[in-house]
């Protein structure tokens, strides 16, 4: 095990793992690329983009909705992009809801664009409809008041939701929208259905909850579509003339004569989200009930009948308090419910939890903007945004891929960013944006890539393994070399004449009567020998020890030559964090010695010099014998060591460490220019 475990193969896993995690997303199975961006109107506010097929031509127009400021003056304006032609719709002073919707309510192949204005107090409901041949407004240009029941200021109205459908089923759709009155501590909403072949808006009773998330579907299978609406209130209404008005949301179905199907189904204080499902012509209602901001936050899937009775339920677990909650169909027929930390649960229509996916999104800043099939692959695409960062996802493949468009993008509002097959747009202050999804064409080479960065990995493992052995390889010879070389020094160093003539010059004292004189050779003997054979294997020492060798070796050749021979050794204080190659010194004293003094015929001198300098430290070796050139000629050269050792072990030492030794042989000479000595300086830094 431990050898697999420190095996090239499982450590270049370890490092191409983290590799691979960071690597770019090259390989995502989808990518969105800009196609173009366009400018937006800098003179217009609250600006929001569309695209839409105005004239039924299989093209998506430009459409640009928002306020113009003309002389200090508010007027209500959207503008309409067609091509590269402009055409504004100026309302009467006040101010332009920016939400526009689009619909042919006349069945005449164009269609009407409709949006809301304020004016004063009064809301009103403005449609107009667009020339084919002629870039002029069609006759047909409208405004209706909108009236609520109790004369609700206009500034706190809000459009939840708008589309066409036709209720009555007289051929023609009618434009169905809900509004939502705030003022003070109250909530007053109600659906209104605009009859563009009656020319008049009808409405539902104005009730204290919310008509949200407007749904469609023949739920009684009659042939007449009814309205689904969710609910939404976080407090009690203080209007006691509207209905359900006790501050809890409510699930409410209208028929198509704006009536109560059944009572509506109240729920805890909180938002509701509903899905409808047909299957053998029976259809149920899943409506998830959220109650973010009680004191226990709970999220409840409710399984409903068509009359709104309660078959089953599913409580969803909850860890803190979301205010996103949020429910969607699957393509297979099963059911998402987005819960809080971006968590997604898969359920069936059982109520079972077959699944969920993270998606690392805290869900108080997760929007699900809309619900598309970009890529006409017939699996839902989900636009989602980051609240926090402002960072724009697109799911597919029911969230099992991401691609991110950008930041700082306004999210598309009218719930259809599509234009056609794999091209949406989106929006932010000054541009409009058209991309274009497509499947990635490098997505295959995914796996090849991450096998060769691991290969790669293992390749520059193995290569750098091989360099550490080679390089080891190299220092455990370069060790021995000098090992070898001492050991020739030492073996050469306290040579049998040496001994031999030690030993008979204590003997020669002893049989002079000086006990005293051979007793202290003896000890400076047994010295030299014992820090001879000491740390035999190192290969360095400290220059202390090396001085204190030279000490006891130069003492018992005084003894031996007497006045024949001087010595001195000067060094500074603490010398002992110096560490130099063993024998370095002794040798050239050595060779001082037996190739410089000794076949002179004067008495000789040997000087041991060492001293600090800026970033090194010098020792000199000097003595005042023959010189190497008569040397030569005397034959003395070939005994000992010799400086061909000390050679190479400098150079294995300057190879190996840190601290470069320099040698230089000086040949002295006197005033006449003859031979008078040798100097030797070794340089170590440290």
């Amino acid at each position: 095990m431990k050898k697999f475990l420190t095996s090239i193969w499982f450590l270049s896993v370890l490092i191409a793992a983290p590799i691979i995690f960071f690597m770019p997303s090259l390989f995502e199975k989808y990518v969105v690329k800009e196609v173009s961006r366009e400018a937006i109107n800098f003179h217009m506010k609250d600006v929001r983009v569309y695209y839409n097929d105005l004239f039924n031509e299989n093209k998506k127009r430009r459409v640009l909705s928002g306020n113009f400021e003309i002389a200090k003056e508010l007027k209500s304006v959207a503008e309409y992009s067609i091509d590269r032609p402009v055409i504004k719709f100026y309302g009467n002073p006040g101010r332009f809801y920016p939400r526009l919707f689009f619909g042919d309510t006349n069945n005449n192949s164009r269609k009407e664009i409709i949006g809301f204005s304020y004016s004063s107090d009064s809301l009103f409901l403005n449609i107009s409809e667009l020339g084919v041949d002629e870039f002029k407004l069609h006759p047909n240009n409208q405004k209706y008041f909108v009236e609520f029941p109790d004369k609700t200021n206009s500034r706190w109205t809000s459009i939840l939701s708008g589309d066409f459908i036709d209720l009555d089923n007289d051929g023609s759709d009618e434009f169905v929208f809900s509004v939502v009155s705030h003022a003070m501590s109250s909530v007053r909403s109600a659906i209104m259905v605009f009859d563009s072949q009656e020319q008049k808006i009808k409405s539902t009773e104005t009730i204290g909850d919310q008509f949200r998330n407007l749904q469609f579907i023949d739920l009684d299978n009659d042939g007449f579509q009814e309205i689904i609406a969710d609910g939404a209130n976080a407090i009690s209404n203080s209007c006691d003339w509207v209905s359900l008005n006790t501050g809890n949301p409510y699930l409410k179905i209208i028929d198509r004569n704006l009536k109560f199907k059944f009572s509506p189904l109240k729920f805890k204080s909180g938002e509701t989200n509903t899905v409808a499902f047909t299957k053998n012509d029976k259809t149920h209602l899943f409506c998830l009930s959220n109650t973010p901001l009680s004191r226990k936050p709970q999220s409840v899937l409710y399984k409903l009948n068509k009359r709104g009775d309660i078959i089953d339920s599913l409580e969803i677990a909850v860890v803190k308090r979301a205010n996103i909650t949020n429910v969607s169909k699957t393509n297979d027929g099963n059911i998402f419910v987005f819960t809080e930390k971006g968590k997604i649960h898969k359920i069936s229509q059982e109520l079972e939890i077959l699944g969920i996916e993270d998606l690392g999104i805290d869900g108080n800043d997760l929007i699900i903007a809309g619900e598309y099939d970009i890529n006409e692959d017939g699996v839902k695409d989900y636009f989602c945004s980051n609240f926090k960062t402002g960072d724009h996802f697109i799911y597919t493949d029911q969230f099992l891929e991401h691609i991110k468009i950008g930041n700082q993008l306004i999210a598309p509002h009218d719930l259809n960013c599509k234009i056609e097959k794999n091209l949406f747009f989106s929006q932010d202050e000054d541009y409009s944006y058209i991309f274009k999804l497509r499947k990635n064409t490098y997505r295959h080479l995914q796996f090849p890539v991450y096998a060769g960065v691991y290969l790669l990995v293992v390749f520059l493992a193995f290569i750098i393994r091989k360099t550490q052995e080679a390089r080891l390889k190299e220092k455990y010879e370069l060790q021995n070399k000098v090992r070898e070389l001492q050991l020739q020094s030492l073996n050469n160093q306290l040579d049998p004449h040496f001994i031999f003539n030690t030993f008979n010059t204590v003997a020669s004292v002893i049989r002079q009567g000086k006990s005293e004189n051979a007793y202290n050779l003896m000890v400076r003997f047994s010295k030299l020998v014992r820090q001879n054979m000491e740390g035999s294997g190192d290969i360095y020492t400290t220059l202390q020890k090396e001085l204190n060798f030279i000490e006891d070796y130069l003492s018992i050749q005084k003894f031996r030559f007497k006045e024949l021979l001087d010595y001195s050794i000067v060094k500074p204080r603490n010398v002992n964090a110096v560490k130099i190659p063993k024998l370095l010194i002794q040798i050239h004293v050595e060779n001082a010695l037996k190739h410089g003094i000794r076949p002179s015929n004067k008495r000789g001198m040997l000087k041991v010099i060492v001293k600090y300098e800026v970033d090194s430290v010098l020792i000199e070796v000097e003595d005042n014998g023959v010189g190497r050139s008569k040397s030569k000629k005397l034959k003395t050269q070939g005994q000992g060591i010799g400086l061909k050792a000390i050679k190479e072990i400098i150079e294995i030492n300057n190879i190996n460490s840190k601290h470069k030794i320099t040698q230089q042989i000086i040949d002295l000479k006197d005033a006449a220019g003859l031979a008078s000595g040798t100097r030797v300086c070794l340089k170590v830094t440290v």
